[in-house]
């Protein structure tokens, strides 16, 4: 603080703003001095417009900080950062896109890579999404409470190992056949499209007798592939599920 401060004065010190910084409705709080008698009002609120080239305007003319004073600068509603998601496999150009709107769709992502090659293997086509903080925090704190019910250190998080990404399953063939269909899904930022080869490999494993991988029979249930990997060990649940390559579960 320094006498005849103003809030352009201060911003400069601070570095200017930055391209996200909203110009309008800069908020500096200022503390209320002690009063003889008991008041409820905690800070006394001042809201200005600057310009951003930080020169001297009228709504500021004349105003000077005092110490203590708080000046908050919000983000501007209207500033966007490029965000993109990545297709790779069989398409023809894989690579980064970038979202150009918040509306770009799974069909969309697979029209600007020119489409699909024709080894694609469309019903395989699996898509990541980035876990958001709050979900890696939810995931985290159940892990620490299995641990201290396990009788382990609840407070080590050095073994504690997150996948920043999870599956989301994707039916590709019906969302480029109806753009725009609930199957159609919204892209979010860092999202990961993979389009595979077709691969006619069934993998078993768990708690068989011999863990295989088995080629596709078509038409074949899930008996015959359990009786080729030796079927159920003993102890086994006997309630197996399937990982589809698009990453549903059954």
């Amino acid at each position: 603080f320094s006498e005849n401060m103003s809030i352009e004065d201060a911003i400069l010190q601070c570095g200017g703003l930055k391209q996200s910084a909203s110009v309008e409705k800069i908020e500096v709080s200022r503390r209320i001095p002690g009063q003889a008698q008991y008041t409820s009002k905690a800070a006394e609120i001042f809201t200005f417009n600057i310009s951003k080239d930080l020169g001297v305007g009228a709504e500021t003319a004349g105003f000077r900080l005092m110490p203590f004073d708080e000046i908050i600068v919000r983000n501007s509603p209207g500033y966007h950062v490029q965000q993109s998601v990545t297709i790779r496999g069989e398409a023809l150009f894989e690579g980064e896109y970038v979202l150009a709107s918040n509306s770009v769709r799974l069909s969309d992502l697979v029209n600007n890579a020119g489409g699909l090659t024709p080894d694609a293997y469309i019903l395989g086509a699996s898509l990541k999404r980035r876990l958001s903080e709050e979900e890696r925090n939810r995931i985290e704190s159940k892990q620490r409470l299995s641990r201290n019910i396990s009788g382990n250190d609840s407070l080590s998080t050095n073994i504690l190992q997150v996948d920043d990404y999870y599956p989301v399953g994707i039916d590709l063939r019906a969302a480029i056949k109806k753009p725009g269909s609930p199957e159609d899904i919204i892209l979010m930022p860092d999202d990961k499209m993979f389009i595979p080869k077709y691969n006619g490999i069934v993998k078993v494993s768990g708690a068989v007798l011999y863990p295989n991988a088995i080629t596709y029979i078509r038409g074949k249930g899930l008996k015959t592939y359990l009786s080729k990997s030796g079927y159920y060990q003993n102890g086994a649940r006997k309630k197996p599920y399937v990982v589809y390559m698009n990453g549903d579960v059954a």
